[in-house]
């Protein structure tokens, strides 16, 4: 008889799958769960409004056909302009420039419509740095370990990207890499620590999907069902932090085979047919479409005004601290930090500044500490709070903590010539 042919291999544009049932290991954890979410909005191509809290704030991601479209809200580190300074594609006067021609506008305009009118940003550019941004942003909603979601379907009223659909799960990918931490990856992988996972699915469907290159492609082939997840990781080498991000892509979104044990049953995501669904009209259009709830309403209330007028207090904040005018530069950040008070950041800059003036009083430093602290809880790439953590531990001579600090600062921003003033002293 002859032989069968084989199944074809799903297509990257169908995306990964999540698993029928969610794990009950990992049902309590959040990120787990707005990964099942994202995906499951992907594979039923859910077109709406995604609004994710976590450390006091809050990001709305639109989705359109199942790919997320625009992202609002966040913090001010993904902001488009500072994105746009940190890549080299324009400099902090350039930001100021536009900001202060979008405060002259009220507001009416976004950034990038307002940098194009000035002739400091080019089309080509601004479509690949609003890309960067959806992905960051959205990656972001992984940094934070406690979050809670809820999707609202509705039209976006924003088109399908010109330059192509983004896959969640590359989003997904590049999320794990750059805000999970050993110590975190082993806190997901924990219940299934003795136990042989295989893949769900085709190695080579995964890793289009995921957008992975050569070497996480050879570190999936290693999961064969054969050895542990402890077994896995047991050889300490240079690839421990790929192999234990690649486990942990595939355990937030189901792919792998894991015996489950048994959890204590916890409050699930926000599935997609749980959700109230906004009436659609009619092809008559004889009935209207049901009026938006309360909750649409509330994923729709970002800042506007006030987040443009809390930017542009922080950029003249930013130059007054340059210009050594420490007193004038914390009432600046203040006002940032009143408008805008969800951003720890400004909060921080405000304390900084306020230190300084009162030649770094020692009454402040508890509280200066505890606020960096609470700054990289809520943002640990931000170079900014890495610096401060520094200078403060040089202080009590904590020279450990000081380097470490300082170094993680300098390699957040190359340009901290602070940071590798100090510590080119503290190597001599």
């Amino acid at each position: 008889m002859a032989s069968q042919p084989e199944p074809p291999e799903p297509s990257h544009a169908a995306g990964l799958v999540p698993a029928p049932e969610p794990s009950p290991a990992l049902m309590r954890r959040s990120d787990y769960r707005l990964v099942r979410t994202l995906l499951s909005l992907q594979h039923t191509r859910a077109s709406g409004a995604l609004r994710v809290d976590a450390e006091g704030v809050r990001t709305v991601v639109y989705m359109r056909d199942g790919h997320p479209v625009s992202v609002e809200g966040g913090l001010p580190a993904d902001s488009l302009g500072r994105l746009l300074v940190a890549r080299g594609i324009i400099t902090e006067a350039v930001l100021a420039q536009v900001e202060e021609q979008r405060m002259l506008m009220q507001g009416r305009l976004r950034f990038g419509d307002v940098a194009r009118r000035l002739g400091v940003l080019e089309a080509d550019a601004l479509e690949a740095a609003l890309r960067d941004q959806v992905r960051d942003k959205l990656a972001r909603c992984l940094h934070w370990e406690r979050s809670q979601h809820v999707f609202v379907p509705m039209d976006p009223g924003i088109p399908a990207r010109v330059d192509g659909d983004l896959q969640v799960e590359a989003l997904l990918w590049t999320g794990i890499t750059r805000h999970y931490s050993l110590e975190r990856a082993g806190e997901v992988l924990a219940p299934f620590w003795h136990d042989a996972p295989e893949l769900r699915g085709p190695a080579a469907h995964i890793a289009r999907c995921l957008g992975l290159d050569s070497e996480p492609r050879d570190a999936l082939a290693t999961i064969d069902g054969k050895r542990s997840i402890r077994e896995l990781l047991a050889q300490r080498s240079q690839h421990d932090t790929l192999l234990a991000h690649l486990l942990v892509a595939l355990a937030l979104s189901d792919q792998l085979k894991l015996p489950e044990p048994v959890a204590p049953e916890e409050s699930g995501p926000f599935f997609i047919d749980d959700l109230p669904r906004l009436a659609r009209p009619t092809g008559s259009g004889s009935e209207p479409a049901q009026r938006p709830g309360p909750l649409l309403r509330e994923v729709a209330n970002l800042p506007g005004k006030e987040k443009l007028l809390a930017d542009s207090a922080f950029l003249q904040g930013k130059e007054l601290l340059r210009a050594g005018e420490y007193g004038a530069a914390a009432d600046a950040f203040r006002e940032a930090s009143n408008l805008r008070p969800s951003a720890l950041e400004y909060a921080l800059f405000a304390a900084w500044s306020a230190y300084l003036s009162t030649g770094r009083a020692v009454k402040w430093r508890d509280m200066l500490v505890e606020l960096c602290q609470r700054t990289l809880e809520q943002d640990r790439h931000l170079a900014f709070a890495h610096h401060v953590r520094g200078q403060l531990a040089l202080e009590t001579k904590d020279l450990t903590t000081a380097r470490e600090a300082l170094r993680r600062a300098l390699e957040l921003d190359p340009l901290d010539d602070e940071a590798r003033r100090l510590l080119q002293r503290l190597s001599n």
